[in-house]
């Protein structure tokens, strides 16, 4: 074991210097040296940046170091993550500056794969973690805010990237969950184009609707308009004619097709009359059905 004086931890090669909410040490430990031992590759300081600054707080002269000798960045970046022992509560800014030095030591030559290393950044192996980093990386800042708050997850974040930026406050305030979000973004895009709606109006569109009781059932009438006038219609026959008779009749789906379905359960002869009373009341207004078939 050796001792390095915090001055010269501190011109230390910060390349790894990647973490920025690592917890603190309890400062009689950290007084006492009862701390992990901080590691030194060649002139690389691998581990440690937040223990330094907290030992320099404290007044301390020198920390107990570890000399490694020269290794390679993967070996360097899977001691760091170990040490630093936060799988799966990493933040975004976090996981990109693991991304951008496995980046430079691939420009440099080496080989670093950061899906052998995931299971200490995610917590789970995801052969997918430098994709979905880059993915957040090309967001707009925006978005990339949105996505390290919570607000949004990366799917709702690239579809919000398509809209006014106007629209993320907006999501952020609303009730909506991160699936219904994304819902929410993707209709309204496909509404944004279908209307060639310009960005004033359609941040005053998303406006109006999350303000509404629900937002999502909103847009979908304006998304399909003539869907929802059908299900309305039809639901209106279904009040009138069999509700609460124990009568279930399903129209095609989208209302596209030639026939319904029809379905009940009956427990004694009288229970089926009152079942096939209400089916010949439909019966009698079958044109009524059949006129919402497309």
């Amino acid at each position: 074991m050796d001792t390095l004086p915090v001055g010269d931890v501190e011109h230390l090669d910060p390349q790894l210097d990647l973490f920025e909410d690592s917890p603190e040490s309890d400062p009689v430990l950290v007084h006492r040296g009862l701390h992990p031992p901080l590691p030194v590759s060649g002139r690389v300081l691998v581990w440690g940046f937040g223990l330094y600054r907290q030992a320099r707080r404290l007044g301390i002269a020198a920390l107990p170091c570890r000399v490694l000798p020269p290794l390679k960045g993967e070996l360097l970046l899977g001691i760091a993550l170990r040490l630093e022992a936060r799988p799966g509560r990493y933040s975004w800014e976090e996981k990109q500056k693991i991304l951008r030095f496995a980046a430079a030591r691939r420009e440099a030559g080496e080989s670093v794969d950061l899906g052998t290393l995931s299971p200490w950044i995610e917590g789970r192996t995801d052969p997918r973690f430098e994709a979905r980093i880059t993915r957040f990386a090309g967001l707009p800042p925006g978005a990339r805010r949105a996505v390290a708050a919570g607000e949004l997850d990366l799917k709702a974040a690239e579809l919000a990237a398509e809209l006014p930026a106007q629209l993320l406050p907006l999501l952020a305030g609303s009730p909506l969950s991160f699936s219904q979000r994304r819902q929410f973004l993707l209709q309204l895009r496909e509404v944004a184009r279908r209307e060639r709606l310009a960005p004033p109006d359609l941040s005053a569109l998303a406006a109006r609707l999350l303000q509404g009781r629900d937002p999502l059932q909103a847009l979908a009438s304006l998304r399909f308009p003539a869907l929802t006038a059908l299900t309305e219609r039809f639901a209106a026959l279904a009040r009138s004619l069999w509700k609460g008779s124990g009568v279930r009749i399903d129209p095609p789906p989208y209302f596209e097709g030639g026939d319904f379905a029809v379905g009940f359960r009956f427990s004694s002869p009288e229970n089926l009359r009152r079942k096939l009373r209400a089916l010949q009341s439909v019966a009698e207004h079958s044109d009524e059905l059949f006129a919402l078939l497309r």
